[in-house]
């Protein structure tokens, strides 16, 4: 499977030659795609070195059980990769995940590997893997007993706790900046959480439209600057970063918070998450569902189902 799209190949243990054999037999046209003749693609060379094979029929064979037995120890793999997530694994309401250290660095190096990688690309975001040398430096470190200072990977900001666990969040500075708003009361935001968002009547939601941008390049200089100043009262979602951290939010780790939605119009933020308000008209960015744990096990399902 490939995002949403479930891949279905069931023809890989046929030669070519039973299938144009079938082919005949049953009166369908055969095509020749001409790209598999073509040198410059590596499967030509597989394709070729195979039909100059003394027995060629013996070595696809060989080939298609090898794979079906690699498939059944992918299956065992993140079986335990699968059960490891829930030992050693804290999926945090914050939006990021604690390794437990002393579970973790005891797991069998491949269950380790796998389970380190799914959730690097799940928290950052990513559908490819990272380097495999930085992977596995990093790896390294996060198995280890020793100290190390803070690093990035993969949209990834990984950061040793004082009792020795990991930290795993997703790096600030790969987040979207600003994601306006249009009057939504519901929102996924960073693939990480799903926010409810109530917002008061004063508050300008919308984007420009394309005439008033136009408007704004021909009008005079005033025009201008009254209508940046009418821009920049709309309210979009942005990661906290730099901005002051509320009383309610400091006693959790700094750079975790920094990545954290809040409601911002201009260059002030009209609400942060996780607080509670009891004040009639006032912005309110609420974190409804924190969808880390949901995301990870789709991409093993999705690694079961390749």
């Amino acid at each position: 499977m490939i995002g949403d799209v479930t891949i279905i190949r069931p023809l890989l243990d046929f030669t070519r030659r039973e299938i144009q054999e079938y082919a005949i037999q049953h009166q369908q046209p055969w095509i020749e795609d001409p790209s598999n003749s073509d040198p410059k693609y590596r499967r030509t060379f597989y394709r070729n070195f195979i039909n100059n094979c003394e027995h060629p029929e013996i070595l696809i064979s060989r080939l298609s059980s090898t794979a079906l037995h690699m498939q059944r120890s992918l299956s065992c793999i993140l079986h335990y990769v699968q059960s490891a997530l829930d030992s050693c694994l804290e999926f945090t309401p914050f939006g990021y995940v604690v390794i437990k250290h002393d579970v973790f660095r005891n797991l069998q190096d491949e269950i380790a590997s796998r389970l380190f990688l799914l959730l690097i690309m799940t928290i950052g975001n990513k559908s490819l893997k990272p380097r495999f040398s930085k992977f596995s430096s990093a790896l390294s470190k996060v198995r280890s007993t020793a100290s190390f200072v803070s690093f990035t990977l993969h949209g990834c900001m990984i950061l040793k706790t004082r009792d020795g666990n990991i930290i795993v969040a997703r790096e600030v500075s790969s987040i979207v900046p600003k994601t306006y708003l249009h009057g939504e009361t519901r929102l996924l935001w960073d693939s990480r959480f799903e926010l409810h968002i109530e917002f008061s009547d004063c508050f300008d939601t919308s984007l420009p439209s394309t005439s008033e941008i136009s408007e704004k390049q021909e009008s005079t200089c005033g025009r201008v600057t009254e209508r940046k100043a009418a821009s920049a009262m709309q309210v979009c979602i942005s990661p906290l970063d730099s901005n002051p951290i509320p009383e309610h939010l400091r006693g959790i780790n700094k750079y975790v918070v920094q990545g954290l939605p809040v409601l911002i119009c201009g260059d002030k933020v009209l609400a942060y998450p996780l607080q509670k308000h009891n004040i009639n008209g006032v912005p309110v960015v609420s974190i409804e569902r924190v969808l880390l744990k949901e995301r990870m096990m789709n991409l093993i399902c999705n690694q079961l189902d390749q």
